[in-house]
């Protein structure tokens, strides 16, 4: 398996007062490769608050069980790059928590300023990656979180409009018995990957094998 490392960019997140936990992420780099050739965007449904920001120089990066899963698809699809995306950029302890924290901030200030400013936070990032069809793939692993609220998938459809604009093509690993692209950790360590389509605001999918 590749060596995997994290590329932290400062300007992706927000830290937690005494900077140990991330509380906004919108977007985390996994890398093996400096000058990557390949990426793999995985769009998952939100960041976890238990997220270490940082480790000291002495220890090694520690990841979650999910990254893990997600370096060793990516290795399986010669990818040396993973950038990983959220529907819903504010963290949680658990995703079973996540339809409370959209509720609070519903009353509080609105989900469609949360939502807006992620889908450009997602398209300056986009940019500042050069992110092109030619070398990049997507993963679509939200898993059922993505029915925690109803906001949800209005965030994640815009999410894929813009990935369909820039002709991203998408994968999925395994589907859930409802027609939803499972969380990596749920998905069998040989799942191969297979294309899903996003056209007039709705995703299809297929059984064809990527390359």
């Amino acid at each position: 398996m590749s060596e995997w490392e994290i590329h932290d960019e400062i300007d992706w997140r927000i830290l937690s007062k005494d900077g140990k936990n991330v509380l906004t992420r919108w977007c985390i780099v996994h890398y093996t490769n400096d000058r990557p050739t390949k990426t793999m965007i995985a769009i998952g449904i939100n960041p976890s608050g238990k997220t270490l920001s940082s480790q000291d120089n002495t220890e090694p990066d520690s990841v979650s069980m999910t990254a893990r899963r997600l370096r060793s698809f990516a290795d399986k699809a010669n990818c040396d790059r993973i950038v990983l995306f959220n529907i819903f950029p504010i963290a949680t302890d658990s995703v079973s928590s996540l339809a409370k924290e959209i509720n609070e901030r519903e009353r509080k200030e609105g989900c469609d300023s949360i939502c807006e400013e992620n889908v450009c936070k997602i398209d300056s990032i986009m940019n500042q990656l050069a992110l092109e069809s030619s070398n990049t793939k997507v993963l679509l692993c939200y898993g059922r979180g993505i029915r925690k609220h109803v906001k949800l998938e209005m965030c994640r459809n815009k999410i894929l409009s813009i990935l369909s604009s820039r002709e991203l093509p998408m994968y999925y690993l395994d589907l859930t018995s409802d027609n939803i692209p499972r969380h990596p950790n749920s998905c069998k360590k040989d799942s191969e990957f297979k294309r899903c389509y996003y056209k007039n605001e709705e995703l299809k999918f297929g059984e064809t094998k990527s390359e």
